[in-house]
């Protein structure tokens, strides 16, 4: 690998440091009193969010007569509760992080001769796949903080526990926090730029974990595809070894180049077991996030065509903003599971593409002690069962993102009739 390659990571150094990963996880951050600036800035606005998440709590006693509210509420809550965790795993695990990292170095590997077209083939994807991810985000939660100030004029209807209605002008959440209506509509604009700082830290919280594990899943993939690839050239490519032996024989009549590849290959296996180790300590501190986001993804969805339908049930304009609201936002949950799902899935194919790849390599012009090794290899890729499970027998891939749709709608389903069935 040449001494520029060397140099480089998967993931792009400008865009780790535009989204902050290098400085939360860099342990030479500026520091205050010993302790990370950015995990401290992390840490207070993770206090205000969880704050603001008990509030919403004490106050759908005071909607509980009001199910698109009670229903708005609950999505608010376990979202940005959930948004917390995120980052309080992070904040706690981010030594192990950052060493985990280190897989996403072109350099990670000691195996001279990979393809390099590889690592800049997904870092270019994975590039790619942030910056629209940004857009995305970005987009839906801009929709959010712009749609009151275009739509200021415009009021939400809120039926209080004692049944009496109250309107309030639209905000970004709406999050009335047992605010009187007089009150809240007269002081608009710092109730506006509360919740516009709600909605930048959950922003924030909700980008930051994404990227990180789209970082680390590209670059585990990309080191498993390097050592399949090199794997199943082994024996075929006689200029891709410094270990070459060339025999011919005396008449010139023929010219047998033969490879000695069992030092490659058993660099190539030691290669392969570091970025499964590197895989295996990364899944372990991920998987309590994918599981808890596989269920709260879910309930939002639920949620957010629950929403939509009472708002069409009760037939009220002003309620269609909310639902162009929560409209806006369906996408990005759906596109967030499956973007997880869907990489998380290849990257247990290319683990498990080894046994092929080790197939595909001239193991027939092999020495016996080469043979032995690919053998070796197989019974070891087979016996490291390594992959994100949430039961015994569901993996994370992309027939659960499909499962998980088709589950959430049968549930809305459900909730529709019975909504239809109570207003008659």
């Amino acid at each position: 690998m040449s001494a520029e390659i060397k140099t480089k990571n998967i993931f792009n150094s400008k865009l780790a440091t535009f989204v902050t990963i290098r400085q939360i996880l860099n342990p030479s951050t500026t520091k205050i009193c010993g302790y990370n600036v950015y995990h401290l800035l992390i840490i207070l606005f993770m206090f205000y969010m969880l704050t603001l998440s008990i509030s919403l709590i004490v106050s759908l006693y005071y909607i509980m007569n009001d199910n698109i509210e009670i229903s708005l509420y609950w999505g608010y809550i376990e979202n940005f509760i959930f948004a917390c965790f995120k980052m309080i795993n992070i904040l706690y695990n981010s030594k192990d992080l950052k060493k985990y990292m280190h897989v996403t170095s072109y350099n990670f590997m000691t195996y001279q001769h990979y393809n390099q077209k590889i690592f800049k083939n997904w870092q270019y994807r994975l590039t790619l796949l942030i910056i629209l991810y940004l857009i995305i985000i970005n987009f839906a939660y801009f929709s959010w903080g712009l749609i009151p100030l275009l739509f200021n004029h415009n009021s939400i209807s809120i039926r209080r526990f004692d049944g009496s209605v109250e309107k309030y002008q639209l905000n970004i959440y709406n999050l009335f926090l047992i605010v009187p209506a007089d009150m809240y509509n007269d002081n608009f604009n710092v109730f506006f730029s509360f919740e516009l700082l709600t909605l930048c830290i959950f922003t924030y919280f909700t980008i930051i974990p994404d990227i990180l594990i789209f970082t680390m899943i590209f670059a585990l993939t990309c080191q498993l595809e390097a050592v399949n690839d090199a794997i199943s050239s082994l024996g075929y490519n006689a200029n891709a070894s410094d270990n070459m032996k060339t025999y011919v024989n005396k008449t010139q009549e023929m010219i047998e180049v033969k490879r000695d590849v069992y030092n490659d290959l058993k660099i190539l296996i030691t290669d392969h077991q570091n970025v499964i180790k590197q895989m295996h300590g990364f899944y372990g501190k991920i998987r309590s996030t994918l599981f808890i986001q596989l269920f709260v993804t879910s309930s939002s969805l639920i949620l957010i065509l629950y929403i939509a339908d009472l708002c069409f049930i009760k037939g009220n304009t002003e309620d269609s903003l909310i639902v162009t609201k929560v409209l806006i936002v369906l996408p990005t949950f759906t596109i967030q599971l499956f973007i997880k799902c869907f990489i998380i899935g290849n990257l247990n194919k290319k683990k498990d593409s080894i046994t092929f790849m080790l197939y595909s390599s001239n193991w027939t012009d092999m020495d016996k002690k080469s043979k032995k090794l690919i053998l070796f290899a197989m019974k070891l890729n087979n016996a490291n069962d390594l992959k994100l499970k949430f039961t015994q027998t569901r993996i994370v891939n992309l027939e659960m993102f499909c499962n998980t749709i088709r589950l959430c709608y049968s549930i809305f389903s459900v909730l529709a009739n019975y909504s239809l069935n109570k207003m008659k």
